[in-house]
């Protein structure tokens, strides 16, 4: 029934209009000209589940989080031209269900003259991986969603806020995240700005996210 239903899905979307629109594609709706959330991931794996599921193969629970950030991730059409191409590339990253398997992939591209330059991998493919890590690490996690806030006339950001919002409380982020105190947050939201956070806020927030791991809440 599963399988029916996402075939159905596929067959009422073309591909250029899943890759435009987000629908079933890893781009997600792009909001702010910028920002981006992974979609695929979920179908991707909603896919695998019902073929596997068919075959009689034992399933790994995979926990999907919505992530929302001011990130470019995406794969140029001067990279790979044809719509086909970058859509199978979609598919095969957003399977990758380990961190290493991922960093293993980025590394594979990362020496390809197509796809980076002396070692470097094209901006909006470096952070198309940046995402899938996030998306990876926040899988493991106790979050529930990273969400953005963007500047606008009514809110008066000088940069874009980043939102973690968990099951559990989030403590020793560091003096760049504020927490949320509410009567219904009790300390499982905290938030931040791309210009509290720097240059470098991409791995930043790597780190936070790993801070919040399960495996880590346990232990403590």
């Amino acid at each position: 029934m599963l399988l029916f239903v996402i075939s159905f899905i596929i067959a009422c979307f073309s591909m250029k209009d899943m890759e435009i629109r987000g629908i079933g594609n890893i781009l997600g709706k792009q909001q702010h000209g910028h920002a981006v959330k992974i979609g695929m991931h979920l179908y991707v794996r909603l896919l695998n589940h019902a073929i596997q599921e068919m075959q009689g193969v034992e399933q790994e629970t995979f926990r999907d989080v919505a992530v929302d950030i001011p990130l470019e991730a995406r794969i140029p059409e001067e990279l790979l031209e044809r719509e086909e191409d970058r859509m199978l590339l979609y598919q095969q990253l957003a399977s990758i269900t380990s961190e290493g398997d991922l960093q293993k992939k980025r590394e594979q591209y990362s020496v390809k003259p197509r796809f980076s330059e002396k070692g470097e991998l094209h901006p909006t493919l470096k952070g198309l991986f940046d995402l899938l890590e996030i998306k990876l690490l926040a899988s493991k996690s106790t979050l529930l969603s990273i969400d953005t806030t963007y500047p606008n006339e009514v809110n008066h950001l000088e940069s874009p806020r980043i939102t973690l919002n968990a099951d559990a409380p989030l403590m020793g982020l560091g003096d760049k995240w504020e927490l949320v105190w509410t009567k219904d947050t009790r300390g499982t939201r905290a938030r931040s700005s791309l210009g509290a956070l720097g240059p470098q806020w991409v791995h930043h927030l790597k780190q936070v996210i790993r801070q919040c791991s399960k495996t880590s809440q346990e232990v403590e």
